[in-house]
């Protein structure tokens, strides 16, 4: 019986030194002759990344190995920008923060969207919680698809334990409202682009590697 399942978590034996985590638009641009030019949007934007690791010890490798094994390009993994783990106001964690008297996780709820589907509501928010320009969030959406939204504006939890935000990039139709909504690690399914795969081990100082990959939807 199989006892992996996908998409896969990135293995914390990953050492990033280096890395690319940018949305990536399917826009064409026509150019007029006085020299306007015109976009049009082919497709939905994609996150894309690349991830460059430091030296490796053989331990570190194999693990590291073993779990691109698994992926090769057919299989997706949970990618997300592994130098803004947590959000910027909490770089070291959420310990001490609350919501209702418990601890809090580094989830919360999605209260909706608006028309422009560009602000989101959260709720279950510690009070005072802050997120960002920069930071990140993701929650599941549809049948099987996870939405990933990085913070376009700043913004701060009110006495409700409530917020909104504007993201980018837009967000898609199937959002369902009371959705869990992660704030730490948030994450797009991504698969790894073919060939892009590359690793160099130089005895005795250990093994460097670097892929990259794009959302799949």
């Amino acid at each position: 019986m199989a006892l992996i399942t996908f998409p896969r978590a990135m293995p914390d034996e990953l050492p990033i030194v280096g890395l690319s985590f940018v949305p990536s638009p399917m826009i064409e641009l026509s150019a007029l002759r006085s020299g306007k030019q015109i976009a049009k949007e082919l497709g939905p934007t994609l996150w894309r990344a690349t991830w460059r690791t430091a030296k490796m010890t053989d331990t570190e490798a194999g693990i590291v190995r073993a779990w691109y094994d698994t992926l090769l390009s057919l299989e997706a993994f949970l990618g997300y920008d592994r130098l803004r783990e947590y959000p910027l106001a909490y770089k070291r964690g959420f310990a001490g923060l609350t919501v209702g008297g418990n601890p809090f996780a580094g989830t919360c709820t999605l209260a909706g969207v608006a028309s422009d589907n560009l602000q989101v509501s959260l709720s279950a928010l510690p009070v005072g919680f802050v997120l960002s320009r920069g930071d990140y969030l993701a929650f599941d959406y549809g049948t099987d698809s996870r939405a990933l939204h990085r913070c376009s504006a700043a913004a701060t939890a009110n006495g409700s334990s409530a917020l909104s935000v504007e993201v980018r990039p837009h967000v898609r139709t199937g959002w369902t409202s009371g959705a869990t909504v992660a704030l730490r690690r948030a994450a797009a399914h991504m698969k790894i682009v073919p060939d892009s795969w590359s690793e160099q081990t130089e005895a005795p100082f250990g093994t460097t590697l670097s892929f990259e990959a794009i959302q799949t939807l």
